[in-house]
């Protein structure tokens, strides 16, 4: 495999548990990856695949009462994982978070410009608040809003879904982040509108060379965000990966029974009405699958059950 960039996250054998009184279930079974410069890696599965709670982990965002084994790394630098957010000074600075639902993650109290301007005094080192505006009113502009300047001084509930979520956008990239990990950014949209955002996302890695984590059950959204020769695509089932390479491979010639029962869901024109396909149980009665094989010149594939 040939990426570019330097390698800015590196994840190693990490398994995620929750304990459940005295039992302790094992939901991410032990997966690895990295993530390069200027690269997409898509994290693509159903609701309820573990793609979330394995990313959140990745960078340190674990939830307060898991366990977790394996390893990360943000550019060298080891991620703990203390489920306080152990990516910590990378966070809102290296590291952008785009969550699912804009609504939720800004603040109904502050005007946007206000959520903006805060960020860029996290993540950078301007201290004057003129300065800060200005920066916050470009971001706006560069997350095509119109009206940037009437736009600064409106609060989330005064904007659409959309506009929301290219606010949220503006404050994950308020410090130049070297990652953005984005968590299903389109699936709480209208379907024209989430299309417009990840191409806006796209956008904002082939400008500035920010790697980009994509959580998504979209196959879509998967294909619009990883279009270039060296994004990857890893499919996410019950908490293994099941099948893993380059973009072009995974969505277009799937060698896996789940990914081609997935993209099989997708839904086309060339579907007849009241025929589309759902993943067979015989897939999902698997609890762990074997380690990935390559299948294909970079194309890796999960064989049989552990």
């Amino acid at each position: 495999m040939t990426d570019s960039g330097e390698e800015v996250l590196k994840v190693e054998n990490l398994k995620v548990s929750f304990n459940h009184g005295t039992t302790r279930t094992e939901i991410v079974h032990g997966i690895s990856m990295a993530v390069h410069a200027g690269q997409v890696r898509v994290i693509l599965g159903e609701s309820g695949s573990g793609k979330t709670v394995f990313v959140r982990s990745s960078v340190g965002m674990n939830p307060r009462h898991s366990l977790v084994d394996g390893s990360s790394a943000f550019c060298g630098d080891p991620i703990t994982f203390d489920g306080h957010g152990g990516g910590g000074s990378h966070f809102g600075k290296d590291i952008g978070m785009i969550f699912q639902d804009p609504t939720a993650s800004l603040d109904p109290m502050y005007t946007v410009g206000e959520q903006i301007c805060e960020a860029i005094r996290v993540a950078t080192n301007i201290t004057s608040a003129a300065e800060r505006r200005h920066r916050a009113v470009s971001l706006i502009e560069s997350v095509r809003i119109r009206e940037p300047e009437k736009a600064f001084g409106l609060y989330p509930h005064e904007m659409s879904g959309g506009m929301r979520q290219r606010i949220s956008i503006a404050i994950a990239i308020a410090g130049s982040p070297k990652l953005i990990v984005a968590d299903e950014p389109s699936s709480a949209l209208d379907a024209s509108v989430g299309v417009h955002v990840v191409h806006l996302i796209n956008d904002l890695r082939n400008t500035a060379g920010t790697a980009v984590l994509f959580i998504t059950h979209d196959i879509s959204a998967a294909r619009i965000i990883a279009a270039k020769p060296n994004d990857r695509v890893s499919v996410i089932l019950k908490g293994n990966v099941v099948e893993e390479g380059a973009a072009s491979s995974v969505l277009h010639h799937a060698l896996h029974p789940y990914t081609q029962a997935l993209l099989g869901c997708e839904p086309s024109r060339d579907v007849v009405r009241g025929c589309l396909s759902v993943v067979p149980d015989s897939i999902r009665s698997c609890e762990q699958w074997g380690p990935l094989v390559e299948i294909e010149p970079d194309h890796f594939v999960a064989l049989g059950s552990r």
